[in-house]
């Protein structure tokens, strides 16, 4: 089996960036491996409902003319990536500061 260490330098190197800013702040390498893989899961299942979705709704007032052809669709999602990956970081951002204060509040430390 691979190390840890190995995995998450074999990712991006932003994503080693990444780990090594959280490990400053007590969080270790593996668990940010952990983490890692727990968000690209759960991403990429959020991803393929979104594209479903998006191919679904293509030629009924998305992805350009209404035609829903192949290029009218690969534009629409190009110009929705960029838009995806900021609202991403927002409700990513939210969801932590509730659960942050469901745990502040209920004084519970697991």
């Amino acid at each position: 089996m691979q190390n840890i260490r190995e995995l998450v330098a074999s990712r991006l190197p932003t994503l080693l960036d990444h780990a090594l800013r959280v490990r400053k702040a007590g969080i270790d390498i593996e668990v940010s491996a952990m983490v890692l893989d727990l968000l690209r899961r759960r991403l990429a299942q959020a991803v393929n409902h979104t594209v479903t979705l998006l191919v679904e709704r293509a030629g009924s007032g998305f992805a350009g003319s209404g035609s829903g052809s192949p290029e009218e669709l690969a534009t629409a999602l190009g110009a929705q990536r960029p838009v995806t990956r900021e609202a991403t970081g927002v409700v990513l951002a939210q969801e932590v500061e509730l659960v942050l204060a469901d745990l502040m509040q209920s004084g519970q430390t697991r």
